[in-house]
């Protein structure tokens, strides 16, 4: 089987990032916008995130799954299962 995450950007400081996955019922989801890139402390599992960033959470270019690696706790913030190493880059688009 193909690997379902596909994932397309230049510069995540610069312009829109595009990045589109299957779900579960083989259906494309995908989104744009710009990235909210946040670095780690030590064993955080909280980070603030912009109000209508909702569609891909990535962990040092690692894409995150939704109700196992990271939960949505408020409309701009997410909560990781557990925490993340100091330095890590968080990205959320």
């Amino acid at each position: 089987m193909a690997n379902p995450l596909s994932v397309t950007y230049t510069d995540l400081q610069g312009p829109p990032v595009s990045a589109a996955w299957l779900n579960a019922a083989g259906r494309i989801l995908s989104g744009s916008s710009t990235p909210t890139i946040l670095t780690a402390t030590a064993g955080q599992t909280v980070f603030p995130v912009p109000a209508g960033q909702s569609n891909f959470v990535f962990v040092n270019g690692l894409f995150q799954v939704p109700s196992i690696n990271y939960t949505w706790t408020s409309t701009t913030s997410i909560t990781f299962a557990s925490g993340l190493t100091a330095g890590s880059i968080v990205t959320v688009l």
